[in-house]
């Protein structure tokens, strides 16, 4: 109990400490990795069950309700340049592949003021796959200590790739069809 509790700490000071990720910087990806503990998501275990409400039509969803789907979850914010500078990256891989996976934003949200950017942001960018506000549950589960992070989720539930930091459509591209490749 102790040493989670050090660990959400340490986690939280992190994520302050670090702001948003480049993705540039293995020195930045390692502390910001090093924190994760055994009940966080990680690569080739269980995704953890997630609950998102969808900020504007209310839709209630299940990580679980999205097994047999490849899962495509990026967690960013309105207010992080790096986040911004993959926007296209992510809104080309979408349009490409959005019917052979799920594509999820999940907002990590310092104020009021961010929630309400993502309306010009989605109309700015191009972004038709769905965002959501995140929580501090959502955050401690997925072990999000600087954004953009973004995990493949295969259509077992099982996390295949975690990339932390700013990445290009490549990137983005190649985690993805190894995923959809797996039966």
């Amino acid at each position: 109990m102790k040493h989670s509790s050090i660990a959400v700490i340490a986690g939280i000071l992190a994520f302050a400490v670090l702001g948003c990720g480049n993705g540039k910087s293995d020195e930045k990806i390692e502390v910001a990795t090093s924190f994760v503990s055994a009940k966080m998501a990680g690569v080739n275990q269980p995704a953890p069950e997630i609950v998102i409400t969808d900020p504007v039509s209310k839709k209630v969803t299940k990580l679980s309700d999205l097994r047999g789907q490849v899962v495509f979850i990026n967690f960013w914010g309105t207010w992080c340049p790096p986040c911004k500078r993959e926007l296209p990256a992510l809104v080309s891989v979408h349009e490409q592949y959005a019917d052979s996976a799920v594509f999820l934003g999940v907002l990590v949200n310092r104020s009021s003021s961010d929630r309400d950017n993502l309306g010009p942001m989605k109309e700015q960018y191009g972004i038709r796959y769905r965002n959501v506000e995140g929580s501090q549950s959502i955050f401690r589960a997925y072990g999000i200590s600087s954004v953009p992070t973004t995990y493949i989720i295969d259509r077992q539930g099982i996390v295949r790739k975690m990339l932390v930091g700013e990445h290009s459509r490549g990137a983005f591209e190649q985690g993805l069809k190894q995923i959809l490749a797996m039966r």
